[in-house]
């Protein structure tokens, strides 16, 4: 499933600063090709009876209604850089969406089966049912009853990680015919360059902060620290020594703060440096 790229659709950038963080956006791409600026409000009757509805800052609510055709249409959201967004499934599942990430899903379920397929970051509270509830991503698959967890699966990492906050989950890996039943704060983690995997036991809140408007870092390599700060403040890193990257960090801040807060902060206690020109950030020593 390729990454979707609404060419000419995303509005201009106009006064955006290279420190300003991201926002509430997205965007709704029907299986038809209809596009939707998920920033306005607005409200939908499908041809399939799904009633779709953005009237809360943030959020889009798909609910099954009377259809007039049978079949069930197909639904893409897409979150840009320095975006976010939340949404509410026809069966009550809520699923938050990070920076650069894509979900698609059908507009209601039937049969048994619920299944999704997710490209990026996304936290899911899966509604409880009888029906198995499938996200799908280019790795491996999560198989739920209902439960809350946070998926981590951009195809730009060298990672793939999964992290249980409550509830249980079946993690399966298609090409090793593997499956890994995750408990309650632990974390999955599949390495895709060694293909090793590691299952520990973790502070799930460092993995889920974003979802409530924080950067948790604890004792991180600065390379996997900025590949989230790209994406929520839409800029491009540039370390002048490739060891920059893997010196590592621990700290905090909430999201709603401008870059520059983070970067000082990092200056502050190693003897790294950081330099804007553009829309690039240069760390150097």
């Amino acid at each position: 499933l390729p990454l979707l790229q609404f060419s000419g659709y995303y509005p201009q950038k106009t006064e955006k600063n290279i420190f300003d963080p991201g926002s509430k956006k997205a965007y709704l791409l029907s299986a038809k090709g209809e596009k939707i600026d998920l920033s306005k409000s607005f409200e939908i009757n499908k041809e399939d009876g799904t009633v779709i509805t953005n009237k809360s800052e943030g959020v889009v609510s798909f609910e099954k209604a009377a259809p007039t055709q049978r079949s069930i249409e197909e639904q893409t959201i897409y979150v840009p850089k320095s975006g976010e967004y939340e949404l509410v499934l026809a069966d009550g599942t809520k699923v938050f969406l990070n920076s650069e990430s894509q979900l698609t899903f059908p507009s209601y379920f039937e049969g048994d089966v619920r299944r999704v397929e997710l490209i990026g970051e996304a936290y899911f509270d899966v509604q409880k049912t009888e029906t198995p509830f499938i996200i799908q991503t280019s790795e491996l698959s999560i198989e739920v009853l209902g439960t809350s967890f946070n998926v981590n699966a951009y195809e730009t990492n060298s990672y793939v990680n999964t992290t249980l906050v409550e509830g249980s989950i079946k993690i399966r890996l298609p090409e090793r015919q593997e499956s890994f039943l995750l408990q309650p704060d632990h974390n999955f983690r599949l390495d895709k360059l060694s293909d090793e995997i590691s299952v520990q036991q973790v502070n799930t809140a460092i993995y889920t902060a974003w979802v409530t408007g924080e950067f948790i870092f604890r004792n991180q390599p600065l390379a996997e620290i900025f590949a989230q700060l790209e994406r929520w403040y839409d800029f491009t890193i540039i370390y002048e020594n490739p060891d920059i990257g893997k010196m590592k960090f621990t700290g905090s801040a909430e999201k709603a703060r401008p870059l520059n807060y983070l970067l000082d902060m990092i200056q502050l206690v190693t003897d790294i440096q950081y330099r804007a020109e553009g829309e690039t950030i240069i760390l150097y020593k």
